[in-house]
């Protein structure tokens, strides 16, 4: 009987230390330049988009903060945040998906020519399962017209899928207005 305790324990200590092991090899490769650069290098080859941040940085918890983020296409900004945060899950990194997506102090481009615009194709389709942005700014073109700016914006949604054909609803507080914003 006490071999038999003595072997589980071994195996138990064994497998403790194999996913250990693991899960530290998996902090220091993404927290490594050479990871970071691969991530930009494919996000661009994929969908066109430049991903600059200062700082990345994976903590314990699986969470991905990053710094002064600048994401652009053709040199164009489409997005400019102090702090993105991404948490991860383990069944999010085999289902294409983001267990929650912050955005702090973001500002997002939007040219509602090529929103409209069905012809183009996302190669990325993600989904996001809690996106909360906080103090945000869109900057929205319409046509060959002045932008249009929306300040202080703040919004929570769920299930956010990008890149797909699936509907989306929105309700965004907008201080500046004093109401809300509802897209449907």
């Amino acid at each position: 009987m006490m071999s038999v305790r003595s072997a589980a324990f071994k195996v138990t200590v064994f497998f403790v230390f194999i996913l250990l092991t693991a899960y530290i090899s998996l902090l220091l490769i993404v927290n490594s330049g050479g990871l970071q650069d691969w991530i930009k290098a494919e996000l661009k080859d994929r969908t066109g988009y430049e991903l600059v941040a200062g700082q990345w940085r994976l903590d314990p918890l699986l969470r991905l903060t990053l710094s002064a983020v600048t994401v652009s296409k053709g040199s164009k900004p489409v997005l400019q945040a102090d702090r993105v945060l991404v948490a991860l899950d383990p069944v999010s990194l085999f289902s294409k998906s983001i267990y929650r997506l912050q955005l702090v102090k973001p500002t997002l481009h939007l040219d509602l020519g090529e929103l409209v615009d069905s012809t183009k194709a996302n190669k990325l389709a993600i989904s996001v399962r809690h996106l909360n942005i906080a103090d945000g700014t869109v900057v929205l073109k319409v046509g060959n017209g002045n932008p249009i700016e929306f300040r202080s914006l703040a919004m929570n949604a769920e299930d956010v899928n990008f890149g797909q054909g699936t509907g989306l609803n929105l309700r965004a507080e907008v201080p500046s207005l004093k109401g809300f914003v509802e897209v449907l």
